[in-house]
């Protein structure tokens, strides 16, 4: 007995094979991933070797982290100081901006470094740091480079391209147009705030990588497409990568408790939506609490690394101050104007997403959850800081790293005439191209 073939079925056969492949999810994301590697490799590629100097931004207590886990070391411990092999390294390369210039003796290994430092890297949960010092062999063992903190580097442009995929899929999740996406997931490249970390050994460069894992997650939950199961990853993902991921964790949150308070007849039921919050909430902050008592136990002393920064509590104005801190312009220097208009379109289509009518229920819940994540966020990280290090430190740039994926998505999700779709393609190479064209800076972040 045979069974007839359904028309779409047939047709799909009928189809070349590679017209057929392309329809796998699987091989799209290959597609959009190798197209956007071929973009991103060129331009990180030439940062990484014309920056050689140690970013001041800690990048040389993650240097230190990733020897010492390469030495068999997996835990750092708060008090410990650098390395021998990463003084020696600070004598090749220096640190950009500061005091600390290359000493040939020391690079030589003839002269010992009278430098000393504390690891500060303690504070981050090890994910990221083990992650790096096992993918950083691939590029050193192929022969594309002989210096492992190099090796380490050159991860960045896999991070690079893995963001700009997931930014990508992110936007067509929301219905973006194809070229509005692609727009959307290239700004990684041009907003200096952004595309500096990924020339750097930083967890924060990947934080707008794992913001468009959790931002894609709570998307796809709220469209009921994934389980719940994947939501609890994705809050594991955020607080075991960089403790500053928390802020996509409360933009989800938010996300989903404005989906359970506007909850529509025909929409999903009310207490998933509870549930889903307390899941990515919950789970973020007991994986968080998790770290905060394993680096007590572990600590090989008390000593501060920055007692500047100690205080023994913190007034209003220093938390106020912080409000609002990631409603800005992610970039500076010469595409600090495109930077301007993109601040204004994304968080003025996500007001406007919250205030009409016809807002599609998802949309209108991520961008409740992107306006509140951007201006109370910040508050939140200072005050968590603070409680684990009773350090008072003012939130930085870099910090809301996970905030630009949903933000850009969401906006591209809006954009439907053509001619808009065109000029967004255009300024986008347009920013791209005054990004290369620039000296990198880590100004802002």
């Amino acid at each position: 007995m045979t069974t007839e073939l359904a028309p779409s079925e047939d047709a799909t056969r009928s189809l070349p094979l590679a017209r057929r492949l392309v329809r796998y999810p699987v091989v799209q994301f290959l597609i959009v991933f190798a197209c956007a590697l071929l973009v991103s490799a060129p331009f990180l590629g030439q940062r990484i070797r014309e920056t050689p100097g140690i970013s001041p931004q800690d990048e040389l207590s993650y240097i230190d982290t990733l020897v010492r886990i390469q030495d068999g070391q997996l835990l750092m411990r708060q008090g410990e100081t650098l390395d021998e092999e990463t003084l020696q390294e600070l004598g090749c390369r220096g640190v950009d901006a500061s005091a600390l210039v290359p000493d040939v003796a020391v690079c030589k290994g003839t002269s010992s470094s009278d430098v000393e430092f504390y690891n500060t890297a303690d504070i981050d949960p090890p994910v990221y740091h083990w992650t790096v010092a096992a993918l950083s062999y691939l590029p050193f063992d192929v022969g594309v480079t002989q210096n492992m903190i190099t090796a380490a580097r050159l991860l960045g442009i896999v991070w690079c391209a893995l963001t700009m995929t997931l930014i990508f899929f992110l936007a067509r999740r929301l219905g973006a147009p194809v070229a509005a996406a692609a727009a959307a997931s290239s700004t990684v490249l041009w907003l200096s705030i952004v595309n500096i970390q990924f020339q750097y050994v930083t967890p924060h460069s990947t934080g707008a990588l794992v913001g468009a894992v959790v931002a894609l997650v709570v998307a796809s939950r709220l469209q009921d497409k994934v389980g719940w199961w994947l939501v609890t990853l994705a809050a594991l993902l955020a607080a075991t990568v960089k403790l500053t991921n928390l802020v996509i964790v409360m933009a989800g949150c938010a996300a989903f408790l404005a989906a359970f308070a506007w909850h529509r007849e025909e929409g999903p039921r009310p207490r998933r939506r509870l549930w889903d919050a307390v899941n990515l909430g919950a789970t973020a902050v007991a994986a968080t609490l998790a770290w905060v008592v394993i680096r007590r136990l572990t600590r090989t002393s008390d000593v501060e690394p920055y007692p500047w920064a100690v205080v023994d509590s913190l007034s209003l104005p220093q938390v106020l101050e912080n409000l609002g801190a990631f409603v800005y312009p992610w970039s500076t220097g010469t595409a600090r104007g495109f930077a301007i208009l993109l601040a204004v379109a994304v968080f003025g289509v996500a007001g406007w997403l919250v205030l009409s009518r016809d807002t599609a229920a998802v949309q209108r819940n991520l961008a409740i959850g992107l306006l509140a994540s951007a201006a109370l966020a910040p508050i939140a990280l200072v005050v968590m800081n603070w409680v684990v290090t009773r350090y008072y430190v003012p939130t930085q740039g870099r910090y809301g790293l996970s905030l630009v994926p949903l933000a850009v998505a969401l906006a591209a999700s809006q954009v439907r005439a053509r001619w808009l779709q065109i000029t967004l393609v255009v300024v986008s190479l347009v920013a791209f191209w005054l990004a290369w064209q620039s000296a990198p800076s880590l100004a802002g972040s």
